[in-house]
Formats: structure tokens, C-alpha cells, sequence
């Protein structure tokens, strides 16, 4: 998702387009938060250029990283997705990573998949910021009875299963309302170890919140490889307001055939 820095594809892109063994197709699906540059334009002709699937969900008015993540989950179901990735669109995750992110959805281990961030040799986090995020963590913890060790993450992969099963209502973000959500419904999570880039831009938060008890959040940016059963005439590049988001079964206007 993207509303504040202008998407560049040529980094988001470097490893999210590399063959995934047991996954048959890889689509694309950006969410346009409201932003005023040339994001979407450059994603459609980045997209064309390679022959890659991409879709579009555009907002008219920034909503935010929950309402941004919301969207993007549902247009993945309602496209057929069986695996979907969620990563930031400030490049922060290597997609070289990808792969071993699905791997255990794919060998049915686990319906969620969490990237654990280097977090203590990162080094554009401050002291601050590493503290903060090892609380937050402990704090989901407790309160989703797992031991996912970096709640905040934002780069992740749900199964369709899992993604139908989560709700998000907070308005705010989604990723630890979503671990906790997941732990009360005893759905199969784990982490692996991923690795980051360096900063493209400051980071707007220290720590996303500590969730309050009952609270449910899921993430931004969302590029999704996944096993999609995409039907002929899904092949190409898409775009879809969020009127026809909202609409049942939506509409897609094709850009490109």
C-alpha cells in the first residue's frame, strides 16, 4: 500500500518475481492509498514491461494502513489466491525472502508466517525503537499465547483459510490485533528469520501500539505471490476504484489485455 513515498518498483520488485517451488502462479496487487504521485502509473508500466499479472485497488482518499490491508486481503480472495504476501511498500524486506516466508503454508505447517526482523543488528532502529519493539512483542505474546518474537512485522503470508478467517477493526494498523486474533482462534502460526533493507525513509512509528484486551488488527502494501487460478480473462493488468471495491463481487477494468 502506498500513500506518503512513491513506489519503486525496480527495488520492491527484485526478488518478488523469482519462481517459488510449489507455487504455480505469481500475481501483483498494489493498493493505492489515496496517493497523488505517479505510483500506479509506474506499477502498470513496470508490469507491462515484465508480463506480470498485476491488480489495482485504488482509494479516492487516504484510509490508512488497516482499511488498506482489509481491501487488499479481499480482492486476493475474491481473485483466488491461496497464499498471500504482505510486505511495505518503503522496500524495508529483502523479496529474496519470499520464499522461505511460504514455505511452511506450503508444506501445510502453519496457515501464518511472520518474518522475523534482525531487530538488534538493524541499524537505522534506535535504542528506543529495539526496546519498544521487543516489549510489544512480549505483550502480544502473553495475550495471543504464541511466540511469534516480532509482532510488528509487517511481512507475512496467510493462507486462504487463515485470511478468511481473520477480521480487522481497529483503524489504525492490523499486525498485532491479527496475531492475537489468530492465537484465540488457535490458528497454525510460526516465524522465520528474514532480512531487511537499508532505510529509504524514516519510519512514521516507534511501536504501533500496544493492543488493547480484545482488540484484532492485520498490514500496507500489499504484493501478493500466490497459487492463483486466474482465469484468462484475469490475465494482465487491472485497476478497481474502491466504489467497485466496494461493490459485491467488484469490478476490474482491464488497462491492458
Amino acid at each position: 500500500m502506498n500513500y506518503s513515498s512513491p513506489l519503486d518498483i525496480s527495488e520492491q520488485n527484485s526478488g518478488h518475481h523469482k519462481p517459488i517451488e510449489g507455487i504455480d502462479t505469481i500475481e501483483y496487487l498494489i493498493i493505492n492509498d489515496g496517493s497523488r504521485d505517479n505510483t500506479v502509473e509506474v506499477a502498470v508500466n513496470w508490469a507491462e514491461k515484465n508480463g506480470r499479472i498485476l491488480h489495482v485497488v485504488n482509494f479516492k482518499r487516504n484510509k490508512g494502513l488497516a482499511k488498506g490491508f482489509v481491501a487488499g486481503i479481499d480482492a486476493c480472495l475474491r481473485l483466488g489466491a491461496d497464499i498471500i504476501v504482505n510486505t511495505d511498500a518503503d522496500n524495508q524486506y529483502s523479496g529474496d525472502d519470499i520464499a522461505q516466508l511460504v514455505r511452511p503454508i506450503i508444506e501445510n505447517k502453519a496457515d501464518i508466517v511472520i518474518g522475523e526482523r534482525p531487530i538488534a543488528t538493524t541499524a537505522h532502529f534506535s535504542p528506543l525503537k529495539k526496546k519498544l519493539q521487543r516489549l510489544g512483542s512480549w505483550v502480544v505474546q502473553k495475550a495471543s499465547d504464541t511466540d511469534i518474537p516480532d509482532a510488528p512485522s509487517g511481512f507475512r503470508a496467510y493462507s486462504r483459510d487463515a485470511a478468511m478467517r481473520l477480521n480487522v477493526f481497529n483503524d489504525y494498523t492490523y499486525t498485532l490485533e491479527t496475531i492475537i486474533q489468530a492465537g484465540r482462534e488457535k490458528i497454525a502460526m510460526t516465524s522465520v528469520p528474514i532480512r531487511t533493507n537499508g532505510e529509504l525513509r524514516p519510519s512514521r512509528d516507534i511501536f504501533p501500539r500496544i493492543p488493547y484486551p480484545g482488540g484484532y488488527y492485520p498490514r500496507n502494501h500489499v504484493i501478493q505471490p500466490g497459487d492463483v487460478r486466474a482465469q484468462p480473462q484475469d490475465e494482465g493488468v487491472h485497476a478497481e476504484s474502491d466504489d467497485a471495491y466496494q461493490a459485491d463481487n467488484g469490478s476490474r477494468k482491464s488497462l491492458s489485455e
